[in-house]
């Protein structure tokens, strides 16, 4: 079951063309790509979170009665 589930994976990776894009990952094991993938994602993830609390203080100061004033 293990082996399938690499099989999959590793056909999965090579499908996403990741050594396209990035030629320099090219001969890196999955588990370290998969890895930094992951990292990627929670980047961004993160990056959108802190955008978003930043617009909402921001809504909050203008409703407080302007952008000047704090709460």
């Amino acid at each position: 079951m293990q082996e399938e589930f690499k099989e999959w994976s590793e056909a999965l990776y090579s499908s996403l063309n990741v050594h396209d894009s990035f030629p320099k990952l090219v001969g890196v094991d999955l588990e370290f790509v998969w890895t930094l993938l992951m990292v990627r994602d929670l980047k961004m993830n993160i990056c959108k979170w802190a955008i978003g609390s930043f617009l909402e203080w921001d809504k909050l100061d203008q409703a407080a009665g302007g952008q000047e004033q704090n709460l």
